[in-house]
C-alpha cells in the first residue's frame, strides 16, 4: 500500500490518473494563457483607443523596450482596452480549464475552442501555430 493510501484511505477523492497528454496539454495550455494575458496587459496598457484595424501591436509604441518589440496580434474588437480586457478574460478561463477540466468528457472540444477564442480577442496569432495540437486532435477525434 502506498503512502498516500495510508493517509487517507483507499477512497481518495483528490487522487486521480494523470497521463503525460494530459500533463502536456495542460501545461502548454497553462502556459500559453499566460501568454495571452501578457498580451492583454500590453493591450490594455494603450487605453481607450480604437486599433485603426485587425492585426495589431499589442505593445503600444510607449512600452517597446526595442524596434521590433511589438507583439503582433489579431482582434475583431475595435478598441485596445476592450481587446485587453477579453484577452485577459479567456486566458484566465483557459488557465481554469486545462488545469481542472482538460480530460472531461468535452473538456479538449471547450479547450480548443477557448483558444479560438483567444486568437479574435487579441490573444497573439503567432502563438497559435505552437497549441499542443497531438494531444488535443487525439482527445477531439475520439471525443471521450
Amino acid at each position: 500500500m502506498n503512502e498516500v493510501a495510508t493517509i487517507c484511505g483507499e477512497d481518495c477523492s483528490f487522487r486521480r490518473k494523470v497521463s503525460a497528454t494530459r500533463a502536456i496539454v495542460s501545461t502548454l495550455g497553462f502556459l500559453f494563457a499566460i501568454s495571452g494575458i501578457n498580451h492583454g496587459f500590453f493591450e490594455a496598457l494603450q487605453g481607450n483607443a480604437s486599433t485603426g484595424g485587425w492585426f495589431i501591436h499589442s505593445i503600444g509604441s510607449r512600452n517597446q523596450m526595442w524596434a521590433y518589440g511589438t507583439e503582433d496580434a489579431f482582434t475583431l474588437i475595435p478598441n485596445f482596452l476592450l481587446t485587453g480586457v477579453a484577452a485577459i478574460t479567456v486566458s484566465l478561463l483557459i488557465i481554469v480549464w486545462s488545469v481542472g477540466f482538460v480530460d472531461k468528457k468535452h473538456g479538449s472540444s471547450v479547450f480548443l475552442l477557448l483558444f479560438v477564442l483567444l486568437l479574435i480577442v487579441g490573444g497573439a496569432w503567432r502563438r497559435w501555430s505552437s497549441l499542443p495540437w497531438p494531444g488535443l486532435s487525439r482527445h477531439v477525434l475520439t471525443d471521450r
